[in-house]
């Protein structure tokens, strides 16, 4: 199994804010969760109870955290990640991350280690190299997951 990666090519200073937007074309739960090397694992989207990871609907097109929220760097400097999880099923999110927090190694390996026995084979999803997409075939598996990578600078 394995992990949609991109990197940005951008760096951004401490205090940048943003959202990113996802579309999907069939109905999915989306989940967000971001690191830095700190190692400390924060949930982004649902970002607040009551939220729901639903994308019930065949084609959809959301704002992460949402359209009044945004996410922002903190002050340390270093690479910020992303990972976006894609699932027909609902998850465990807070189950997922303290399975994150208590694996070794880097973001991209204890995701993995969190992840591996549900993630859909790799050569059965197409990653676009020029824009963060993809396309999957679950294969009996139920979970997709795209990390995002972004300098992060002073």
């Amino acid at each position: 199994p394995g992990i949609g990666y991109y990197h940005s090519a951008q760096a951004y200073p401490s205090g940048t804010r943003f959202r990113i937007y996802i579309s999907n074309h069939q109905p999915a739960y989306v989940y967000a969760i971001g690191s830095d090397l700190s190692g400390e694992i924060f949930q982004v989207f649902p970002h607040a109870e009551g939220v729901s990871p639903a994308l019930n609907y065949a084609s959809n097109h959301v704002a992460i955290p949402d359209e009044e929220h945004f996410i922002e760097t903190d002050a340390m400097v270093g690479t910020d990640f992303l990972a976006v999880l894609y699932s027909p099923v609902p998850l465990d999110i807070k189950a997922i991350q303290n399975q994150i927090s208590r694996a070794a190694g880097n973001f991209v390996q204890q995701l993995q280690s969190a992840l591996g026995q549900n993630l859909v084979e790799t050569n059965l999803v197409q990653y676009n190299n020029e824009i963060i997409r993809f396309e999957a075939q679950s294969g009996g598996k139920s979970l997709v997951a795209v990390v995002v990578a972004m300098d992060h600078v002073n």
